[in-house]
């Protein structure tokens, strides 16, 4: 299949010799996965400087869209634990949650006020359903 610039809108749309149409270009695809497997930038910030819908986004950084393009496969740096998503928080902030949490008694609503995110997150994290990462990671250390 080939593609060719629509005239008047060169650099945002294509059309194939089959009829169909894109907005991206694959290096583009490619840019938008290495950035997000960064960890820098967030799905929807990466949906606005290209100029996409942020629907757009999540399939292109799974490889459910765009399978034959290349780029950095978010979902193993995930498990390489290179980036966590559009994490407000460090693994190192939730360590020190959980401390100030259980040492220090610091409520949940506390916590949430002073590290800038919502009762509901704060609540998953200190009761453990959020964020184990930063636990086994706090094992290993503990360990060594």
């Amino acid at each position: 299949m080939r593609w060719k610039d629509i005239p008047g809108y060169e650099g945002l749309y294509q059309i194939s010799d089959k009829g169909d149409m894109r907005s991206l270009h694959e290096d583009q695809v490619v840019a938008i996965r290495d950035e997000y497997a960064q960890g820098t930038i967030t799905a929807a910030r990466l949906a606005k400087k290209y100029g996409i819908a942020e629907t757009t986004i999540t399939p292109i950084l799974r490889h459910d869209s765009w399978c034959h393009v290349g780029g950095t496969d978010y979902t193993t740096a995930l498990r390489k634990n290179q980036v966590m998503s559009s994490a407000k928080l460090t693994k190192q902030q939730v360590r020190k949650i959980r401390k100030l949490h259980e040492q220090e008694g610091w409520t949940a609503a506390e916590l949430a006020t002073e590290f800038k995110v919502s009762r509901a997150n704060m609540y998953h994290i200190v009761n453990y359903r959020t964020w184990r990462i930063a636990d086994v990671e706090s094992m290993k250390n503990d360990d060594q």
